[in-house]
């Protein structure tokens, strides 16, 4: 296993690795640990070091702080540069540092802010973390470490994992990501080898006693160590006799040695090595020896004693146990009632020394009720400070045992702690935060306070994609406003609430949702209030869904963006922003798409927020993807995919779009099994999701992959379940301005299938619903699918609607039905001019890289006679979407560390990627890749 670790450090110094190992307690994982951090050390790495342990889950980000105490000592404020300040509050010891922190501060945010911190360790060299009973560790560090592995190949991080075997889904997911080390038992030699070092050397050791040893120790050798120690201490000896003694042994009765050789302690010396096995690993001396009662001077001997009984390590500053279980066993040595004593105590004296609250309530998690309200108001301390830190699942945790307590709480605090708990449950997607804010809800009196538990309930089910009940929940607050006479601000917050999720549900349908919004706001109203701004934004969404009014739905999401205002008052998180954007692609305003996109990504960069940055960049790609630019579409849904994955239920909220981007782009691209691959979802995915009008862009481009192999038997299926979808949700089919309709691609279906009545009646339909609507792109999709159902005879339609992409600046689409009008050309006989369009088709592919339609344009060509110019192999054409954004960021003159933190990877990432882009353009420093970049573009390489 140290052979390989070695290989993992030599690998990781270009490319980060994980090694993973697991093995019985005792087995020895964690001498190769130790075994480890000393290679990496003479390999000159920076080790970083942490253990799990049992009592330590309560520690919010315990891991990830054990991790971090030595360079956030040393580096100070360096650690903690560009997105890794956001981490701050956790890490930095100079509390002046400026930093953000609250209760915006989610999981994931906390997360990536750490994982910077990791990358700005490593920039003065390759890192090794070694992490130790992983099993044991708090869920927060699992959420950061999940979060690192998928992105260690991007630093130069060696990362090794020691765990028992668990059922913890984070460290099961990790396992599966990396070959599974389990550490042998020892073999007979070995055991025989151990005995001549630790118990007998140089005596003549029995064959017997060997065998009798390793059966009753399994080969552990934490056992076989406390069995030589017990041996050794009752005067066996290594012979026939000894023989029989150690036959009579079990594993169970070796740990249970451990208590005999604590009742062996002198009472000083016990009470010492219980205060130790209740505090933190690694906590001070002194602080130790307060919760034991001693003064620090006289507890030195203490540890010196409990060190001979080989309980303790020799370490007087942070008295620690020899191995895990010898805490363990410690731990559970001390009587029930003793044991929530010294917990009670330890909470005090971690208090009097200003610990953290975190710390003081981690304790209080470990005591029995006893009705004290004090415990009460710690916990409930520490709960707030564990979720500003990004890790609700604790906050919970703790609010729970302060309910607990047994104290005769009045009606205001039972509220309110419910309240509590509901939030802490709900921000860490629980559905059981449905049971507490439902108690709240109860329990309140004041009618604007129960509007506002229903909302914080609505939302909480919205976010876990249960979109009916959330429906339920907005519906009842809006009752009890309702009942008490109240209006205005709160009335029009309740209702954007519940439309933002009716959207989701077959609710939409009847009756319509913006009618009730209305009711509300007037859509002619200039909003002077966030409520007002957000319930117009929701509204414009809403219309523009359902095709109802399109000048109004435009004027609607004008007025609430309000040039940046939505932004500015509401924040990233606002679910209306992305309801504006909908609106704009159904008035074909791109710019404003790409505007309000970009002002998001911005302001997700500074702030190091995820999940806005992945959905920004998801919305994005759909509109790169129409103006043609494939490459820059494919490098944003490339980050949507990559920045947000498994960050949790709020992600899950854009993954079918996301997932139909890619695909889209692949197809373009002529890659159609990594299409398939993109848009195949596990069976729990496709149950969660083919219920709820996003699933819609995933139909979308299943049934455009169909087309595109050649299957549109297929491609008719996906299509027609598209438009059933839609009508199950919301009563009639999508307005085509939306994704683009179902109908155009149902039409190439039939006409691929020479049904062509159908196609034609079909096209008819589509077409006129895009007039209606008046969106260019649903109107040149719709003559488009017209002239393919009319054949021969459609040419004029198509040429129509060249005219109309051509005019838009929708490069794809153009390029499309340049095609389409160069084939029906050329069926019609009129070879000269389908050459010419067809040659123009070319151009528009290979300038926009659709290699898909190039090569068909290319074999078309060929078919008529001409001889096409070749594929663009050099230069420019050589570099993926990646590295050309990346090449273009620099060229702009961004640093490494600015364009790292846009595109929310590392530093490391980004000199990966320059190094490449500088190969392939023949350059060897920043100012020959400018140079590079603009000849490319005047030459036509990309636009």
């Amino acid at each position: 296993m140290l052979r390989q670790w070695r290989e993992v450090l030599h690998d990781s110094v270009a490319h980060g690795r994980l090694m993973f190992v697991e093995g019985a307690p005792g087995i020895g994982k964690t001498r190769l640990c130790d075994a480890a951090a000393v290679i990496a050390e003479d390999e000159g790495f920076d080790v970083l070091r942490a253990v799990g342990g049992e009592l330590e889950q309560g520690f919010a980000w315990g891991v990830v702080r054990q991790l971090f105490e030595r360079p956030a000592a040393a580096r100070g404020s360096a650690l903690l540069d560009g997105h890794a300040a956001k981490a701050a509050p956790l890490l930095a010891r100079d509390a002046s540092h400026d930093a953000p922190a609250g209760p915006d501060i989610d999981v994931s945010s906390m997360a990536h802010a750490l994982f910077w911190a990791l990358a700005n360790a490593s920039e003065d060299g390759p890192v090794a973390l070694i992490l130790d009973d992983l099993h044991w560790a708090d869920e927060s560090s699992l959420v950061w470490l999940t979060y690192v592995e998928r992105r260690l190949r991007d630093l130069p991080v060696a990362l090794l994992v020691a765990t028992r075997e668990t059922t913890r889904d984070p460290i099961v997911r990790l396992a599966a990501t990396a070959d599974t080390n389990r550490p042998d038992e020892l073999s007979s030699h070995a055991v025989r080898a151990l005995l001549a070092d630790w118990g007998w050397p140089g005596e003549s050791i029995n064959g017997g006693f060997v065998d009798a040893c390793l059966d009753a120790t399994g080969g552990n050798p934490f056992l076989l160590c406390e069995l030589v120690r017990a041996l050794r201490a009752q005067g066996t000896r290594p012979d026939e006799a000894g023989t029989e003694t150690v036959r009579s042994q079990t594993p169970e009765r070796i740990t249970s040695w451990i208590a005999l050789r604590l009742a062996a302690l002198s009472e000083p010396a016990a009470q010492l090595a219980k205060a130790a096995a209740v505090l933190p690993v690694g906590t001070q001396l002194p602080l130790v020896a307060k919760v034991a009662g001693f003064e620090p001077s006289a507890a030195i001997e203490l540890v010196i004693e409990l060190e001979r009984a080989g309980l303790l390590v020799a370490e007087s500053k942070r008295p620690q146990f020899v191995h895990p279980l010898v805490r363990s066993a410690t731990h559970e040595w001390i009587d029930p009632i003793e044991r929530g004593i010294l917990h009670r105590r330890a909470a005090r004296a971690l208090e009097s020394i200003d610990a953290g609250a975190d710390l003081v309530a981690a304790q209080l998690m470990s005591t029995p009720p006893t009705g004290d309200t004090t415990v009460v108001e710690r916990l409930r301390d520490g709960a707030r400070t564990v979720f500003e830190r990004g890790a609700p699942e604790l906050a919970a945790q703790m609010l729970e045992r302060a309910a607990e307590e047994g104290c005769e709480f009045d009606a205001a605090t039972r509220t309110t702690l419910c309240r509590e708990l509901g939030a802490a449950l709900a921000a860490a997607g629980s559905p059981e935060a449905d049971r507490w804010l439902e108690q709240a809800f109860e329990l309140e009196r004041d009618p604007a306070q129960r509007a506002l538990d229903a909302a914080a309930l609505g939302r909480s089910r919205f976010s876990q994609a249960r979109f009916a009940e959330g429906v339920e929940a907005f519906e009842r607050g809006r009752d009890v406003l309702r009942d008490a006479g109240i209006e205005g601000e709160l009335e029009l917050e309740l209702t954007s609430g519940w439309a933002s999720a009716v959207v989701f549900t077959p609710a939409i349908a009847s009756p319509p949702v913006f009618e009730q919004v209305a009711n509300l706001v007037q859509r002619s109203m200039q909003p002077t209030t966030i409520a007002q701004r957000v319930a117009l934004g929701h509204m414009s969404g809403l219309e523009m869904l359902v095709g109802g009014r399109p000048q109004e739905s435009w004027a609607m999401a004008e007025a609430s963006w309000g040039d940046g205002a939505l932004l500015d008052e509401a924040g990233i998180d606002e679910p209306a922003l992305w309801a504006v954007t909908a609106a704009a692609f159904g008035a074909g305003r791109l710019d404003v798409v790409l505007d309000i996109t970009q002002r998001v990504l911005d302001l997700a960069t500074v702030a190091g927020s995820p999940i806005p940055a992945a959905t920004a960049s998801c919305i994005r790609s759909f509109a790169l993807l129409q103006v043609g630019d494939i490459t820059g579409a494919l490098a944003e849904s490339e980050r949507a995919t990559q920045v947000g994955g498994s960050l949790g239920p709020k992600h899950q909220m854009f993954l079918p779009s996301a997932l139909n981007v890619t695909a889209q782009m692949l197809i373009q691209r002529g890659e159609f099994d990594a299409a398939r691959e993109a848009i195949t979802l596990s069976d729990s995915e496709e149950a969660a999701w083919n219920q709820v009008l996003v699933f819609l862009p995933l139909l979308d481009a299943r049934g455009m992959l169909e087309l595109s192999c050649g299957n549109p038997e297929a491609a008719l299926a996906w299509f027609e379940q598209y438009s059933a979808h839609a009508k199950a949700l919301i009563g009639r089919d999508v307005n085509p301005a939306y994704t683009g309709g179902w109908r155009w691609g149902a039409v190439e279906a039939l006409v691929q299938l020479d049904r062509r009545d159908e196609a034609l009646e079909l096209a008819t339909i589509e077409l006129a619903e895009a007039e209606r609507w008046g969106q260019p792109r649903a109107i040149g999709r719709g003559l488009r699918a017209l002239g393919r159902a009319k054949g021969r005879d459609g040419i004029d339609e198509l040429e129509r609607a060249v005219q109309v992409f051509a005019d838009s600046g929708l490069r794809l689409d153009e390029a499309w039905a340049l095609f389409d009008a160069g084939m029906t050309l050329r069926a019609a006989g009129r070879r000269n001019d389908a050459q010419a369009h067809m040659r123009e088709a070319l151009d528009r592919a290979d300038r926009i890289e659709s290699t898909y339609l190039a090569d068909r344009a290319r074999e078309e060509l060929r078919e008529l006679g001409a001889r096409p110019r070749r594929a663009r192999i050099s230069g420019v054409r050589a570099l993926t979407a990646t590295e050309r954004r990346v090449a273009r960021m620099a060229a702009e003159g961004l640093t490494n560390r600015e364009i790292a933190e846009r595109l929310f990877v590392t530093i490391h990432a980004i000199r990966f990627h320059l190094r490449n882009s500088y190969a392939k353009l023949q350059v060897s420093q920043r100012q020959e890749l400018s140079l590079a970049l603009v000849d490319a573009e005047e030459m036509g390489d990309f636009e």
